[in-house]
């Protein structure tokens, strides 16, 4: 037990003075700086890169799905406009026939009064 309590301390003594090496303005946090700057830059660009190939994926997903629900208006809107011209026409010739019916009812009928 004392020798694992000593190997915890051993590191958390090591990692603080690390930590504190890496934020102080020294000759070692500069090594320090210098030698994981490449590493560093490295996973940020990667995980930059990543995120923005992300990003665009999910905005080109949404225009897709925007897109697709613009066509699905306009095809709704286009139906509806179809059928009222379809029944603006069968009004038109329900007019005419009942125009035509009154017409020759009026001409055949005899008003004996």
């Amino acid at each position: 037990m004392k020798k694992t309590l000593v190997a915890l301390l051993a590191v958390v003594m090591i990692s603080m003075g690390a930590a504190q090496a890496a934020t102080s303005s020294t000759p070692i946090s500069d090594w320090l700086n210098q030698k994981t700057s490449a590493i560093t830059k490295a996973e940020t660009d990667t995980a930059n890169s990543i995120a923005a190939q992300k990003k665009a994926i999910k905005e080109q997903k949404e225009a897709q799905k925007k897109a697709a629900a613009e066509r699905k208006a306009a095809q709704k809107k286009a139906a509806a406009e179809r059928k009222a011209a379809y029944k603006a026409e069968k009004q038109n010739i329900k007019n005419a026939i009942n125009e035509q019916k009154s017409f020759w009812k009026k001409l055949f009928t005899w008003d004996w009064e």
